[in-house]
């Protein structure tokens, strides 16, 4: 079997069929339905305000406003998407400035002129989406499988390429630059091969470009040259620890283990000789000199200590003070049945990767999970199916579902926090000055073509930041970074 995630998973749900969640959470806690109608949910984001951008994987997006998901969507890039079992639609985030220049970036297999997966950026006004496409980046054409597989969806001529481990997750760090996670495409060796972009971390800036302190920038060539990091399998999502600015990486494995890792410049992760701390396709331990996961459990099933495919993830605000700030993920599922909702939910310390706990259980094939920015409430999206095949329909129960998970009890903390670094404006040839707000640790200041001129930290409430003299004069853009 292939354990990748949409072996076990991609399929389309039918709008109209009934919802049922059969998840199970600790005393306390209410998980409400926001939505039953999704048609195979994968990637979802937080504007700052907490509006909700949700993507389905054929190339639609809906926003979600005051837990309402409206229709229809604001985007449909459907006749652009090759959806074949894993490729199509993986990723939508919003810009840190988001609030300013209402940009949000998508990751998505395009199918013309050939099978490939691409970053693309659209701009978000008024509660609408301009259709006009800025492609940021372009991936090669996908690698042959070495076998044909029925497509569905784009015709002849692409039978042979690689349908799985598309990989998509995206995030932008606290530095600005825009993360990406690609996978292997089914090439194992990929992920040590460092003349291809499969099987790597990237990082370029926000308009495509690739930043020249990047690992790699004075030895690769072309678009190599945004290689941050090698030897994943395929990292569907990931997520940003704010106050430390670690970014996480949850890679789905293969035959032997989930794992989840913290982001390093220059890190090699094992893919394709070690899963996670362990030697590919065995129990032995990996001797291969490799970037070892802060967290990584075993393939299993019927058991809430193993699973088949990591789903992240996102820091703990406003549940129980013993979550407060802990790092939440998933399973997907772990068992191989179709009709099972046996995915999971845990948590571990993010500085640690100890201390794993039990969360929830009874997921239904869930692909992501969030916090709310305000409100620090979970959101999940979840598939409610697991048949494979993203086209599959006429089976009643196939349903996907927006979830949001609260917590009711007495002990609830709310730590200082804000998922997005708040933009502004500030004329330095005017008061020059800015005062800090409750919960900032840190400023950014930029032009307005988005490029860093300085940055200060270790701030508290109500300091008095004066802006140094050697900025140009004129109106500059300033980003405050909160505390998680």
């Amino acid at each position: 079997m292939n354990r990748s995630f949409s072996s076990l998973s991609l399929a389309v749900a039918l709008f109209g069929a009934a919802s049922v969640s059969a998840a199970t959470y600790p005393t306390g806690f209410t998980e409400s339905v926001l939505y039953s109608g999704l048609q195979s949910p994968a990637g979802m984001d937080f504007t700052p305000d907490g509006r909700l951008f949700v993507g389905e994987q054929k190339g639609k997006v809906y926003l979600v406003r005051g837990d309402t998901l409206r229709t229809p969507p604001i985007l449909n890039i459907q006749h652009k998407v090759d959806y074949n079992t894993e490729r199509g639609f993986q990723a939508v985030i919003v810009d840190p400035d988001f609030a300013t220049n209402g940009y949000i970036y998508v990751y998505y297999t395009a199918r013309y002129p050939t099978s490939h997966n691409r970053v693309s950026r659209f701009t978000f006004a008024n509660n609408a989406i301009d259709t006009t496409e800025t492609i940021i980046f372009e991936l090669p054409t996908l690698p042959s499988r070495g076998a044909s597989f029925p497509n569905q969806n784009v015709g002849t001529g692409s039978t042979t390429l690689a349908v799985w481990h598309m990989g998509g997750g995206m995030i932008f760090g606290n530095d600005g630059k825009l993360y990406i996670g690609v996978g292997d495409h089914e090439v194992i060796a990929n992920g040590q091969d460092m003349n291809t972009l499969f099987g790597k971390m990237l990082r370029i800036n926000a308009n495509g470009s690739i930043p020249a302190d990047n690992p790699y920038y004075g030895t690769a060539t072309g678009d190599l040259r945004a290689i941050w990091a090698s030897g994943v399998r395929s990292p569907f999502t990931l997520a940003l620890h704010r106050s430390s600015g670690r970014i996480f990486i949850n890679d789905v494995g293969d035959g032997t283990a989930e794992e989840v890792d913290t982001l390093t410049r220059g890190g090699n992760y094992g893919w394709g000789t070690c899963e996670g701390n362990n030697n590919r396709g065995s129990g032995a331990a990996c001797t291969f000199a490799h970037t070892r996961p802060i967290y990584a459990y075993r393939h299993g099933t019927g058991s809430t200590t193993t699973g088949q495919s990591v789903i992240g993830g996102g820091f703990a605000t406003n549940f129980r003070a013993q979550d407060s700030g802990r790092y939440f993920f998933g399973d997907f599922n772990n068992t191989a049945t179709a009709t099972a909702t046996s995915g999971w939910i845990r948590s571990i310390n993010p500085v640690t990767g100890r201390d794993s706990a039990l969360f929830a259980t009874g997921i239904s094939n869930m692909t992501g999970l969030m916090f709310h920015p305000t409100t620090g409430a979970m959101y999940i999206i979840a598939r409610g199916y697991n048949t494979g095949i993203i086209d599959t329909v006429g089976t009643a129960g196939k349903i996907g579902s927006l979830l949001k998970v609260t917590y009711n009890g007495a002990t609830a903390v709310r730590a200082p926090q804000a998922p997005r670094a708040r933009p502004g404006l500030v004329a330095t040839n005017a008061r020059g000055t800015l005062t800090v707000p409750a919960g900032v640790i840190g400023v950014e200041l930029f032009d307005l073509k988005g490029s860093r001129l300085w940055t200060a930290g270790n701030l508290k409430r109500d300091d008095l930041v004066t802006l140094p003299a050697s900025l140009p004069k004129g109106v500059l853009k300033y980003r405050w970074i909160y505390r998680d």
